[in-house]
């Protein structure tokens, strides 16, 4: 069997060595499939890029990186990547290991964390991120939805960190989807220095596992906000509550956490390993009392039909429950990396609520339908500008810019073109959330040959007359269409996540 569509992979189809057995995940940039080895039957995750990517070299050239920064680390606690190759119509694609599971912030979710795992997970991933800064990559979007908990039939439970599309390879500073002045990552994750779109180390890993450990022991993250800017406002300005405000945490535990959340780097655990090290001391074996919960993380504008509640994981925690006694959370899906995009699920489950009927009358049965989810907005500064031409996903939307509001967008993911005279022409790729908007922040970088200037003398200058584009004021908006301001919540840059179940 071939491909559908000249898109999807049908099962049967042959990528490489493998036969692909069904779609688990898809997103506008790519698709993962699970598969197998026709002879040995082993079971892999094969990430295919989608065929409008495909003929973007920028976005090529991350699909491989990622690829290339996985293998470069070369970790037990690193999702593997073992196989590379290109589809006869010119889409790259690569294998990965499948692993059963979940991601942590469906753990959290679910409340079945015991306080056991929960040291032998952080332990884990504070040592594949050392293997990494000493390979000299910088992940750049840790998050929940970026940790894979694998659940192997009979073994513990471990932890395999996700989704290198974005990471930062030392040994590559040329590279424009990472260079200076492009703030890429997940907001409410994001370093004090990532925010601002300066140059990133190690200790921007450091920052986000910190936010991660807040929302774990205090049951929510440190900053939330309306907006986008209020958002990276806080994470550049504002000191973060001590977590015991929310639940009651260990002193020394307390004190750890909020040194990861410093806005100096330099006043951070100095490596991942040193962070790993003092959370042993922190959480010694024995104790029950790591963490006490985890409530809503959204802000006071989440959509009235997400649930915003989240269940307490505290008693679980403190009382070590037998596996026998929790909820099974395992899913049928994968582990693998993603190029800068993957497969948006989000963290809420969408659902409707029926009312109950009166208790004579038995309810009438009603097919659930689950509420489509909310168009995101995304938002656009050009530093170095004004942009002669911005488009999205191929169709221009604006001239002559330094900052634009695309108004309302589909969820997913999306191309972002910026075109400058004198100037480098960027192509980004961005996922929008529902309900949210997502900023994308990039400096121009001049060209190597500056444009000459145009020649045509008054018959140029006439047929060229500015606009009411042309003499905007330096940083005003000029819409190719207008839509009203969201007042959602930031969920992120990077929330398509591939690793959820279908």
């Amino acid at each position: 069997m071939g491909e559908t569509g000249g898109s999807d992979l049908e099962p049967g189809a042959k990528v490489g060595e493998y036969l692909i057995d069904r779609k688990l995940a898809e997103g506008g940039m790519g698709s993962v499939y699970a598969g197998h080895h026709p002879v040995i039957g082993k079971r892999v995750a094969v990430k295919v890029l989608a065929p409008h990517c495909a003929s973007i070299p920028d976005l090529v050239r991350r699909f491989v990186e990622e690829a290339r920064a996985v293998n470069k680390i070369g970790h037990p606690n690193i999702i593997d990547i073992f196989s590379f190759g290109t589809l006869p119509d010119a889409r790259p694609y690569f294998v990965m290991e499948f692993l059963e599971g979940s991601n942590l912030a469906e753990r959290l979710e679910a409340g079945n964390l015991t306080a056991t795992e929960t040291r032998r997970l952080l332990r884990q991933i504070c040592g594949g991120l050392e293997a990494a800064h000493r390979a000299g990559i910088i992940h750049r979007d840790l998050k929940p939805e970026n940790v894979w908990v694998a659940t192997p039939a009979h073994e513990e439970s471990f932890a395999k960190v996700l989704d290198f599309g974005i990471a930062k390879l030392l040994d590559n500073p040329a590279g424009k989807s990472t260079q200076t002045g492009a703030a890429m990552g997940t907001p409410r994750y994001m370093a004090p220095e990532q925010c601002m779109g300066k140059a990133v180390d190690n200790r921007a890993d450091i920052y986000s596992l910190g936010v991660i450990l807040y929302e774990i022991f205090a049951g929510v993250v440190p900053f939330r906000g309306e907006s986008f800017g209020e958002l990276i406002y806080k994470h550049m300005s504002e000191t973060p509550e001590p977590p015991s405000k929310h639940r009651p945490v260990a002193p020394e535990l307390e004190k750890l956490i909020l040194a990861c959340l410093e806005k100096d780097p330099t006043k951070r655990p100095e490596s991942a390993k040193e962070l790993g090290r003092l959370l042993e001391q922190a959480l010694p074996e024995g104790s029950e009392t790591v963490a006490k919960g985890r409530t809503a993380v959204l802000g006071e504008a989440a959509p009235p039909n997400v649930t915003t509640m989240r269940q307490s994981v505290g008693e679980v925690l403190a009382a070590e429950e037998p596996p026998a006694a929790r909820p099974s959370r395992r899913g049928p899906l994968l582990a693998v990396g993603a190029t800068a995009l993957v497969v948006v699920v989000g963290l809420l489950l969408m659902r409707g609520h029926q009312a109950p009927a009166p208790a004579a009358t038995p309810p009438a049965p009603v097919a659930a339908t689950p509420a489509a989810p909310a168009p995101g907005r995304i938002q656009l500064r050009v530093e170095g500008g004004p942009a002669d031409k911005v488009s999205l996903d191929g169709r221009e939307v604006a001239h002559g810019v330094a900052a634009f509001d695309f108004g309302e967008v589909t969820p997913g993911a999306h191309v972002v073109a910026i075109e400058a005279a004198g100037h480098d022409s960027e192509t980004l790729p961005v996922t929008v959330a529902p309900g949210a908007p997502t900023l994308v922040s990039v400096a121009l970088k001049p060209s190597a040959a500056p444009t000459p200037p145009p020649h045509g003398g008054a018959r140029h200058a006439a047929a060229h007359a500015p606009s009411a584009h042309d003499t905007a004021a330096p940083g005003t908006l000029v819409p190719a269409h207008v839509s009203k301001p969201s007042r959602a919540e930031e969920h992120g840059l990077m929330d398509d996540n591939p690793f959820r179940k279908p």
